[in-house]
C-alpha cells in the first residue's frame, strides 16, 4: 500500500500573472514538486475575488476565498498579497511565501503607497501573521519578518529560490538572430554590462548610470544592456531623462521584456552582470548570472551579500565611484574574472528547484494533518 501523498494548493492570482516573477515561482515550484517528490500532490489554485474586483486592484488583493480548494489540503499562498484572507477565514494548515517586505524596510517602497494602499498592506501583514508557517526566500527576509512583524523564528523556514536548468547549459554557439532581437552588435573594445530588472526606485539604477557616466568621462568604453520592463511608464521616463542628463544616449540599450528562453543567452554573452539595488528579498538575476558563468558586481544591501557570497564583487549601493572601479577591475583583471566565474558556478549550484521542492516537501510533512484530522476548515 503506497503512502498517502500530501495535497497542497499553490495559490496565486489570475492567469495573467504567469509572466511575472510570482507566476514563474509558482510554476517552477509546481513542476519541481511533481518531478522530484513522491510525498506531495500539488495543484494550482486561484484566489476568489468579489464580483468586478479585477477592475480595481485594491479589491482584487482582498480575496474572499480560494477557487476549487480540496478539503484537508495545505494551502500555500505564493506571495504576501492575498494573505488578508487568512485574517478573516480560518485556513489551516497554511503557508505563505514571503519574497520581501519592501514597504517595511525601504523608504523608496513606502513612498509609493497611498494611504489606502498602506491600509491594504496592513491587512496583508495581519493575515500573514496567522499563517502556520512562513517561507522566507533568504535569511535576510527571515530576519526582516522577525524584526518588523514580530513573527517567531520557529514559524519561519528559509527556503531559497531555484535557478532554472537552462542557465547552466553551455550551447556551442550563440544564436545571432536572438542577439539581434535584443541589442545592437557589439563594438570591439567596449565592455558590455548587463542589468536585469525593473527601474523602480528600490533598484537604484541611478548609481549604475552614474558609474557608466564616470567611465565614459574617463574615456573607458562601456555599454549598459538594460533587460526587462521598467515597472511603469513613470520609471522609464525618469530613467530616460537621467540618461539624457548624463550624456549617455547611445550608451544604454533597452531590450524590453526578454523571452524566458532567451535570457540565459543574454547573460552568457555579457562581460559582467551589475546591480546596485538597495533591496532584494532574494536576488534571482544575480543567481542566474552566476549559473550562466557571468561574473557579478552587486551592492552590499538586502539579501545580495548572502546570495552571492564571495562569488562576486560587493560595492556600496550609493557610491558610483566604487561601482566604476569594480567594473574596471573586472575588465582588466582576467584572473579575477576567471576566479569569480568559477566561484559563481559553485555558488549557483546551491540554488536549484529540486532543492527547493525537497525542502518544501519536508515543511509540508511537518504541518500536514493526520488522516483522521483532515478537514475543510
Amino acid at each position: 500500500m503506497s503512502a498517502r501523498r500530501i495535497p497542497v494548493e499553490l495559490v496565486e492570482f489570475g492567469a495573467g500573472d504567469a509572466a511575472t516573477g510570482i507566476g514563474r515561482y509558482a510554476s517552477a515550484i509546481g513542476d519541481a514538486l511533481q518531478r522530484h517528490t513522491e510525498s506531495v500532490d500539488p495543484c494550482h489554485r486561484r484566489f476568489q475575488s468579489l464580483p468586478g474586483a479585477n477592475r480595481v486592484q485594491t479589491l482584487r488583493h482582498l480575496p474572499v476565498g480560494i477557487a476549487g480548494r480540496r478539503p484537508g489540503s495545505i494551502v500555500h499562498l505564493m506571495q504576501i498579497m492575498g494573505s488578508a484572507l487568512l485574517r478573516y477565514r480560518s485556513i489551516h494548515p497554511s503557508v505563505v511565501t514571503v519574497h520581501d517586505l519592501g514597504m517595511l524596510v525601504s523608504h523608496e517602497d513606502d513612498s509609493l503607497f497611498t494611504p489606502l494602499g498602506r491600509t491594504l498592506m496592513k491587512q496583508q501583514f495581519l493575515g500573514l501573521r496567522r499563517a502556520d508557517r512562513l517561507v522566507a526566500v533568504s535569511a535576510f527576509t527571515a530576519h526582516t519578518l522577525q524584526e518588523s512583524l514580530a513573527v517567531p523564528r520557529d514559524r519561519i523556514r528559509v527556503i531559497f529560490h531555484g535557478v532554472d536548468a537552462a542557465y547552466r547549459e553551455r550551447p556551442s554557439a550563440a544564436d545571432p538572430a536572438v542577439l539581434d532581437r535584443y541589442r545592437p552588435p557589439r563594438t570591439p573594445g567596449v565592455f558590455d554590462l548587463l542589468y536585469v530588472g525593473s527601474e523602480l526606485p528600490r533598484k537604484n539604477l541611478a548609481t549604475l548610470l552614474n558609474a557608466v557616466a564616470i567611465l565614459k568621462a574617463r574615456g573607458q568604453p562601456v555599454r549598459l544592456i538594460k533587460a526587462g520592463g521598467a515597472g511603469g511608464d513613470r520609471w522609464r521616463q525618469a530613467t530616460v531623462q537621467m540618461i539624457s542628463a548624463l550624456g549617455l544616449d547611445g550608451d544604454v540599450v533597452f531590450t524590453g521584456r526578454v523571452d524566458e528562453a532567451h535570457l540565459p543567452l543574454l547573460y552568457r554573452v555579457s562581460d559582467v552582470f551589475v546591480t546596485t539595488s538597495r533591496l532584494e528579498g532574494f536576488g534571482l538575476p544575480a543567481a542566474e548570472a552566476m549559473a550562466s558563468g557571468t561574473p557579478v558586481i552587486c551592492s552590499d544591501a538586502g539579501s545580495l551579500p548572502e546570495i552571492v557570497g564571495d562569488a562576486g564583487l560587493l560595492v556600496n549601493a550609493d557610491e558610483p565611484e566604487a561601482v566604476a572601479a569594480a567594473i574596471l577591475r573586472l575588465r582588466d583583471d582576467i584572473s579575477l574574472r576567471t576566479s569569480l566565474v568559477e566561484r559563481g558556478l559553485q555558488r549557483a549550484a546551491l540554488y536549484t528547484w529540486e532543492r527547493t521542492a525537497a525542502e518544501l516537501a519536508d515543511l509540508y510533512t511537518e504541518i500536514a494533518p493526520t488522516e483522521g484530522a483532515r478537514s475543510s476548515r
